[in-house]
C-alpha cells in the first residue's frame, strides 16, 4: 500500500493499483540490467526466503537482519528498493527510515513490512515515511506491484 499523498518519489500510483517509476530511474533501473532489493528482517528465516523468493523471480536481492548491517549494505549493494521489518532490536524499521531518507531523500523506495497494528506508535510513524507498507505474510502479488518489473 501506498503512504497518503503520495511520496513524491521516484513512483507515481496509477488507477490500476500498480506502482510507475519515473523515467530517469525507470532508465537508470533498465540500463543497469538489474533490480537490487535488500531485504531486512531481524527474523533470518523470513528475510532469506523473501530474498530466495526474490532472487528467482529475477530481482538482485540480499539481506540484513538488523538496521546497523542494513546500513552498510545500502552503501555497497545500492538497493532500488529497501523492504524493512518495523520491530527489529536496535536500530528499529522507524529509525533505519529516518537514517535512509537523510542520506538519500527519495531515491531509494521504502517499503515497510510488519505484522504489528497501525496503532502502535513505533508502526506508525514509521508508516509515515515508507513509500509504501505490507502486512506480513507478504502477499508477493502485492509486492509485485510495488517492484518494477523484470525485463527480459
Amino acid at each position: 500500500m501506498q503512504r497518503p499523498g503520495g511520496c513524491g518519489g521516484p513512483q507515481a500510483a496509477v488507477a490500476d493499483g500498480a506502482v510507475r517509476f519515473r523515467n530517469d530511474v525507470r532508465d537508470s533501473l533498465l540500463n543497469e540490467n538489474e533490480v537490487r532489493v535488500l531485504v531486512v528482517d531481524d527474523l533470518d528465516d523470513a528475510a532469506q526466503a523473501l530474498a530466495m523468493l526474490l532472487n528467482v523471480s529475477g530481482y538482485s536481492a540480499r539481506t540484513a537482519s538488523d538496521g546497523e548491517s542494513a546500513l552498510a549494505i545500502v552503501e555497497e549493494f545500492k538497493p532500488h528498493c529497501v523492504l524493512l521489518d518495523v520491530q527489529m532490536p536496535g536500530i528499529n524499521g522507524l529509525e533505519l527510515t529516518r537514517r535512509l531518507r537523510a542520506r538519500y531523500k527519495d531515491d531509494i523506495v521504502l517499503v515497510a513490512v510488519t505484522g504489528g497494528t497501525a496503532d502502535d506508535a513505533k508502526v506508525a510513524g514509521t508508516f509515515e515515511l515508507v513509500d509504501h507498507y505490507l502486512t506480513k505474510p507478504i502477499e508477493i502479488e502485492k509486492l509485485e506491484k510495488i517492484l518494477p518489473p523484470i525485463e527480459d
